[in-house]
């Protein structure tokens, strides 16, 4: 019952049930033996910091870390995921699924071969089952009990710091950036754009407020936010588009929203007037969020006013908008702390539950009040990401050498 029950807890259960049986031991341990090596380490190498300054405080809640349980799920899974298919495929009579498969495959095959040459096919099945673990890493992030193993990775200058600090020859070190900063919207988003505008009749007279990348209970915070502000605004009434993180809780957040005797309109359902009017659109949809950025006045970016640690501050950035956050930001710590340095992001600090709802609420309100404060912050975003971009010809450049790429 422990391993499967929901109650209130952020942090992955599966976490909670592997610390609370080994955690004892693995803290000891680590005490006794890895802690002291750490530290004479930092001591050799000159570093002037404790090893809980660089790896967290030590208690068996976190000694052995989610991200670690989680990648050795997913190096699990993704075995079993190889035995299957293994034991499944057809050379006579394949199956649909099959000939998606393979057709994934032969893409991941061709494009091997046009980056690297006909001789990088002899790495195939090293990259195909990176492939695979990759894949089923992101999808870990959908279900429940489980937190994606790659939400935390980032390729930044903090992260070269570190190495250089635990003995890694810094010549041998090179900073590319994150190539999540390469973005860029394509004209079939814009036109999606247009299509959302038009249904839901979103203008400048109600501005719209998106609540981006939900996760349960913020729902509940971010609608009492929303009324509250209603209720106090001096100005033009805002609307609000909430987009959450996990699909199947889509009915879970219309039944909210209905209950705290919002107007509902759902962009699954058929177009109706209520569509033109409603406090509260639900986009219970999948790929259209990054294109209702457009429209906003304010985003709300979720999984933050949780132990979550927060979702992706990019896209909106990228669209120029003014972003919010809330305290927990771990998965992207280095973009949100560059983003705090250059005024680009309104963060909330950490909070009790019962103050949630009245900080975010003061936050919306400064904000849909203060047009010069938002227009700011989405220039300086917008410069956060335009200062960042190119990791991606980088990365490549440095990779050529290695794996025998000419520019011919």
């Amino acid at each position: 019952m422990f391993l499967f029950a929901e109650g209130g807890h952020h942090t992955p259960l599966i976490v909670e049930f592997i610390n609370h049986y080994l955690g004892e031991p693995v803290l000891r341990f680590q005490l006794a033996y890895t802690y002291p090596a750490w530290q004479w380490l930092f001591d050799k190498l000159g570093v002037k910091n404790t090893p809980e300054a660089v790896f967290g405080e030590y208690t068996a809640e976190n000694a052995i870390p989610w991200y670690t349980i989680m990648f050795v799920i997913a190096c699990i899974l993704t075995m079993v995921a190889i035995w299957i298919f293994k034991g499944k495929l057809s050379g006579d009579d394949p199956k649909p699924g099959q000939l998606t498969l393979e057709a994934g495959f032969l893409a991941l095959k061709d494009l091997i071969t046009s980056v690297v040459g006909e001789h990088g096919y002899r790495y195939f099945p090293v990259v195909a089952t990176f492939a695979v673990l990759v894949l089923i890493s992101n999808l870990m992030g959908i279900f429940p009990l489980f937190m994606s193993p790659t939400a935390s990775v980032n390729v930044t200058l903090a992260l070269a710091k570190r190495l250089i600090q635990l003995g890694i020859d810094a010549e041998k070190v090179k900073v590319t950036g994150n190539i999540k900063f390469d973005q860029k919207f394509d004209e079939g988003e814009n036109n999606l754009t247009r299509g959302l505008r038009d249904r839901f009749r979103i203008s400048k007279d109600a501005p719209l407020i998106i609540a981006a990348s939900t996760h349960a209970p913020e729902e509940k915070w971010i609608l009492q936010a929303f009324s509250d502000v209603r209720q106090n605004t001096k100005g033009k009434l805002p609307r609000l588009l909430i987009a959450p993180r996990h699909p199947e809780r889509f009915e879970e957040v219309a039944k909210l929203i209905k209950e705290m005797g919002l107007e509902l309109a759902r962009r699954s359902q058929k177009i109706s007037e209520q569509d033109y009017s409603a406090e509260v659109i639900l986009l219970d949809s999948i790929g259209e969020l990054r294109a209702a950025y457009h429209l906003a006045e304010i985003v709300f970016v979720g999984g933050s006013l949780i132990p979550h640690g927060g979702q992706s501050i990019l896209e909106p950035a990228i669209a120029q908008k003014a972003i919010v956050t809330g305290f927990y930001t771990m998965n992207f710590d280095a973009a949100t702390n560059e983003f705090l340095e250059h005024n680009a992001l309104v963060q909330l600090p950490q909070l009790n539950e019962n103050e949630i709802s009245s900080k975010l609420a003061g936050t919306f309100l400064n904000l849909l009040q203060d047009a010069k404060r938002r227009e700011e912050l989405a220039r300086n975003a917008s410069s956060v990401m335009e200062k960042n971009r190119g990791a991606t010809t980088k990365t490549i450049e440095l990779l050529k050498p290695l794996l025998q790429i000419s520019d011919k």
